[in-house]
Parts: C-alpha cells; sequence; structure tokens
C-alpha cells in the first residue's frame, strides 16, 4: 500500500535529494571519468577506468566497489562489495594528466544483470589539512559514482506498469522490470482527462535505472483538479520501450 499523501510526497522528495547527492556525473569538480558507464561479462571480465585531472592541484581519490540496488522509490542503496576488484584504491592524479585503474570482476555469474558501482570520493589534499588546523571551515569534496553491469549470457528485457489508480488525491504508478537486465526511464507522464477527454492534469517526471528485478513506484498529486478527473494515464519511456497504461478514475480517490 502507498502512504498518506504528505508522507508519500515528503519519499518522494527525499528520494531525489538521494539520487543527486549519491550519484554526482562523471564529470564534476574539476577531474572527470570514462567511460561513463561499465560492462563486464564472462568473455570481458575486466576493464581499465580512466581518471583525468583538469586542475592545476593534485588530485586524491579514493575508490572503492559497491553493490547497487535501488528501493521501489528509485533511491540507491550502496552495500560494500568484494565482487569487484578495483586496483588501486588510493589515486594521486597529477594536474593537467590522466591515471587508469583496473576494475575486474571477481564474483559469481547469476542468470541476471548483476550491477555494482565505482565511488570516487576525492580526498583533501595534503597542504589543506595541514591548512585545516590553523584555520577551521567547511570543505565541500566531490564524489563520482560510475555504474557497472556484469550481463547475464542471455539478456531478456521485459517490463511492465503493473499499478495505476488515484488515492487520497494522488496519481500513484508503479512501474516493474520484470526482465533479467536494466532500464532506463528517461521519464514517465502523467495525464488525466475530464469525461470530454480535454487534459487536466500533464505531469512529466525523471526517470532512474530500474534495475532487474525491482519496481519503481511514482506519482503526482492531483488534489485541486481530482473531481475533474475520469481517467488517468501513465506513459513510461525507456531504452527498451514505451510502456502505456490507463485507469478509469473514481471520485473515492478523491477522498
Amino acid at each position: 500500500m502507498f502512504s498518506a499523501r504528505t508522507k508519500y510526497l515528503l519519499a518522494l522528495i527525499c528520494s531525489a535529494i538521494a539520487v543527486l547527492s549519491t550519484t554526482a556525473p562523471a564529470s564534476a569538480g574539476a577531474f572527470n571519468v570514462k567511460p561513463i558507464r561499465i560492462f563486464l561479462s564472462k568473455d570481458t571480465g575486466s576493464t581499465i577506468l580512466t581518471i583525468e585531472n583538469q586542475a592545476s592541484e593534485i588530485l586524491r581519490l579514493q575508490v572503492r566497489a559497491f553493490a547497487w540496488t535501488n528501493d521501489r522509490r528509485g533511491q540507491p542503496v550502496l552495500t560494500p562489495s568484494d565482487d569487484l576488484i578495483v586496483f588501486p584504491t588510493l589515486v594521486d592524479v597529477l594536474p593537467m594528466q590522466q591515471r587508469s585503474i583496473r576494475i575486474g570482476f571477481s564474483g559469481t555469474a547469476a542468470g541476471k544483470e548483476l550491477t555494482y558501482r565505482i565511488a570516487l570520493d576525492e580526498l583533501p589534499s595534503l597542504q589543506s589539512q595541514l591548512s585545516r588546523s590553523k584555520t577551521p571551515g567547511l570543505e565541500v569534496r566531490t564524489r563520482i559514482t560510475v555504474p557497472v553491469f556484469f550481463t547475464p549470457l542471455i539478456s531478456t528485457e521485459k517490463a511492465q506498469i503493473d499499478q495505476l489508480a488515484i488515492r487520497r488525491g494522488i496519481v500513484q504508478a508503479s512501474f516493474s522490470n520484470v526482465g533479467n537486465v536494466h532500464a532506463t526511464v528517461s521519464n514517465a507522464e502523467i495525464i488525466g482527462r475530464d469525461s470530454a477527454g480535454a487534459k487536466v492534469v500533464d505531469k512529466r517526471i525523471n526517470g532512474w535505472y530500474v534495475l532487474a528485478g525491482e519496481s519503481w513506484q511514482f506519482g503526482t498529486t492531483v488534489a485541486s483538479q481530482c473531481s475533474r478527473i475520469k481517467s488517468v494515464s501513465v506513459t513510461v519511456q525507456s531504452d527498451i520501450g514505451r510502456f502505456t497504461r490507463t485507469a478509469d478514475a473514481s471520485a473515492i480517490g478523491c477522498k
């Protein structure tokens, strides 16, 4: 069951904040990383991750591997993992130079895609650590996380919108990945129409990775227009297809 309106909206906001804070793009601050996604398999068990320092100071990084899942609202959950071998784990990159990191898979293949993230956390420079004791202050550092996918021998892409309804003035939907590889959702559009077929609600929600076997719950409040909505439809755009579902709206859903 979905929660009441206030709890639901707060959960959506917290989910968006968590996604932004834990998954910075692969180019942030004064350094970037290539590639921005890594695909490993039985035939390709290792690869190279390249770090480019675009700053005028030495870049110091800690590199770690995490198993990656998402909760039902799309919030990433990262757990330390030994399935990926990362070398080296502490890296100094000279100004305007590059360094390479070896990424290798040491886990056990499964019938579905295995998902991980490589986290690169910027460490304070030696100079700033020495000066911090003299002048304490807030120091903001960058984190970049790179998704790693270990693909199964046979990939099956399959998904569906398996829930759509209005409850307590909120349109609630669920998009489930029932295949064995991830789906990348670009956006979901929620449209509410009145008895004449005219749009009274048109909301677009940014998407995220929906990993194999996971479901993504999303929604929007329609409290002020709820009594006018007679039907609601959801369209999810993803790299494995376009999915649509329509449902009749009931006045009961507005209470």
